[in-house]
């Protein structure tokens, strides 16, 4: 969108000023940022599978298996919600352990997602709220607490399933 606004405004400011150089620089600008753009949009797959026992959590960054039994909850989770669980959770560490390195426990919170929360942008926030707003945005995502105070969020694709068949097994383990 911002390239699309900076191509549309500096288009007609070198159209008008016969300046053929800026407005190629433009073009090259919105372009290199739509690449960008692109490949940081798209290069991030993840895969979820339950065997019974054990969950995997395959991506981009490696595979992880985590066993039911290090599983304390699960639950549906909002991208504001996410956004304001992790940097809470940051907050709290901070005051308990001093300043961890926060980049690295966000990139460790969303290692398994699929959908950006805002965390990391190039636009400083502007239009965050519209994008929250947005129907796509308003999927539900995982949020995955571990027994040693790990979180990890997930973005599945039927994630209403996910929960309620992960949740129905912990139950059953609990009662057991």
């Amino acid at each position: 969108m911002a390239c699309g606004f900076m191509l549309l405004l500096g288009g007609m400011l070198a159209l008008q000023q016969d300046n053929r150089p800026l407005l190629w620089g433009l073009v090259a600008v919105c372009i290199a940022g739509a690449v960008v753009a692109w490949r940081r949009d798209r290069s991030h797959d993840a895969v979820y599978s339950f065997d019974g026992d054990q969950i995997l959590l395959r991506g981009n960054n490696g595979a992880r298996r985590i066993q039911l039994r290090e599983v304390a909850d699960l639950s549906l989770i909002d991208r504001m919600a996410a956004r304001d669980y992790i940097k809470q959770k940051l907050r709290t560490s901070d005051a308990d352990h001093g300043r961890p390195d926060q980049r690295d426990a966000e990139r460790k919170f969303m290692r398994y997602c699929t959908v950006d929360i805002g965390l990391t942008s190039f636009t400083f926030g502007v239009g965050r709220r519209m994008t929250d707003q947005l129907r796509d945005a308003k999927r539900d995502l995982v949020l995955m607490r571990l027994r040693n105070g790990e979180a990890i969020l997930l973005s599945p694709l039927y994630n209403h399933d996910l929960v309620e068949s992960l949740g129905r097994v912990l139950q059953e383990r609990s009662v057991a």
